[in-house]
């Protein structure tokens, strides 16, 4: 008996030392590079991150530096992190590097473990988590520094959905609720778009409950009302913050968006959903078939598309039968 239970236990062991084996080699041949593009004026140049006494203007200040209320961006604990590493290491580039691929090494364990709590079988957990580990699409966000905002704002939202799914077994709840809520609130402050992690907490126990389609949703909402609830209020106060630190909940409203930054911010309403529904089927097919990647994946590598768009439009259908079969499924 004692040989079976440890049979498990060496079969992960084995499987997450090939996982860390494959982010190294997979990104090794880019730990000599140097800092690019933003690299420079979010890391290289920026003095906030020298020393310990700039932690307070990277609270205070926009993410690309400036007078307060004068921004576009606020990611402080990325920034964090940045300094962090600068008072240990003094600012050489192979530190930054080490640190991007320990992070995607340690987010690829957090989604394998994350898809063993949602009962999928080990083979397939440890599958996708390799698949994960080595698909070429990771690139830009290990191998550029900045691009750790995508790395660190994922560690946290797992953290926080290893939490939740934690809660599901009843153990524990107000302590895996201390936990999760910390690990929300910091992948917010590192980049915006960990803000959809309480939906994935909720389509994670819609997966695991039991019962009639609207039974499993109701039992989802109650049993991650803790989560939710207390996930809005952080959200309100990131954007709190960010008017206070910005000038707006967004941005400064002074500042026009930079087209590199986001090149549908100008179109009228019809034309910015069109054209983000084509970008997004188009990196659907960069995730199936990686053929086409490119250093520059910036606003100006995007086409834009105006007036009537039959790409933009069939996309648009292909996502909604996408989202209907989706639920059809889950029935």
């Amino acid at each position: 008996m004692q040989n079976t239970l440890r049979r498990p236990e060496r079969a992960n062991r084995t499987a997450t030392l090939l996982l860390l084996g494959a982010c190294l080699v997979c990104y090794a041949n880019g730990l000599t590079g140097n800092f690019t593009y933003d690299d420079k004026a979010i890391v290289r140049d920026d003095a906030r991150i020298r020393s310990p006494a700039g932690v307070r203007d990277i609270f205070t200040t926009p993410y690309f530096g400036g007078p307060r209320g004068l921004g576009t961006g606020y990611r402080p604990v990325l920034l964090v992190s940045f300094a962090v590493q600068w008072w240990i290491h003094d600012g050489e580039a192979l530190g930054f590097h080490l640190g991007n691929v320990a992070l995607h090494a340690l987010v690829t364990i957090l989604f394998a473990r994350f898809l063993a709590k949602l009962d999928v079988p080990p083979p397939t957990a440890w599958g996708a988590a390799l698949l994960f580990a080595v698909h070429p699409i990771h690139v830009e966000a290990v191998t550029s520094l900045v691009g750790r905002g995508e790395t660190l704002a994922a560690a946290f939202v797992f953290g926080f959905l290893l939490a939740a799914l934690e809660i599901r077994r009843g153990r524990n709840r107000a302590r895996l609720v201390a936990i999760a809520l910390p690990c929300y609130a910091l992948g917010v402050l590192a980049k915006e778009s960990a803000a959809v992690a309480p939906a994935l907490a909720f389509l994670a126990f819609c997966r695991l409950e039991e019962g009639s389609f609207r039974q499993r949703c109701v039992r989802a909402f109650r049993l991650g009302l803790p989560l939710y609830a207390g996930s809005a209020v952080l959200l309100a106060a990131s954007f709190l913050l960010r008017r206070w630190v910005l000038g707006g909940y967004l941005k400064a409203r002074i500042f026009r968006i930079f087209e590199l930054e986001n090149p549908l911010a100008p179109l009228p309403a019809g034309e910015r959903v069109s054209n983000a529904a084509a970008i997004l089927l188009r990196y659907v097919g960069r995730l199936l078939v990686p053929l086409r990647l490119s250093a520059d994946e910036s606003a100006w590598s995007i086409p834009i598309r105006h007036g009537f768009d039959p790409i933009g439009v069939a996309a648009l259908l292909v996502l909604a039968a996408l989202l209907v079969a989706s639920v059809l499924r889950f029935r």
